[in-house]
């Protein structure tokens, strides 16, 4: 069984949106993609987006680093995700980011079946759901692997 992430809300015991996907996309973005320099100047993400990203709750598998604020403005989250978002249609229509995704470093954690079944949209946009839910809620999210 591999690793999930999911947004959580900050004061909720469940995810207040309905969630389309297992988590497993979202971890393969968060959980790899974005912590590879070369992987994010490629996708063209911004460095406050990737920052926004790394932002992730791992107490469930490792001792948290205690300078890292994991609950976060689900505004900010929402726009990395959504900077994020755009990103996936690239993948999918350039045959040389394509390429770079299935065989270079993050190609353990790039499913081709996941980017033709939008899977990894899905992931991102439900993510932003909640991001949505908290944010009309005055409340924070988090990032969190489980």
């Amino acid at each position: 069984m591999g690793v999930i992430v999911g947004v959580d809300v900050e004061g909720e015991s469940s995810p207040p949106v309905h969630e389309r996907t297992d988590g497993k996309p979202l971890a393969d973005i968060v959980g790899s993609w974005i912590w590879y320099s070369s992987v994010t100047r490629l996708l063209g993400l911004s460095s406050i987006s990737v920052e926004t990203l790394k932002r992730l709750d791992q107490s469930s598998y490792v001792e948290e680093d205690e300078g890292l604020e994991v609950w976060q403005d689900p505004k900010s989250l929402k726009a990395a995700l959504e900077e994020l978002k755009l990103v996936i249609p690239r993948i999918r229509s350039t045959p040389s980011l394509l390429k770079e995704m299935e065989s270079g470093e993050v190609s353990d954690n790039f499913y081709l079946d996941a980017l033709e079944m939008r899977a990894y949209d899905m992931g991102i946009e439900d993510a932003i759901g909640v991001c949505e839910w908290a944010a009309k809620r005055g409340k924070r999210v988090k990032l969190t692997a489980g």
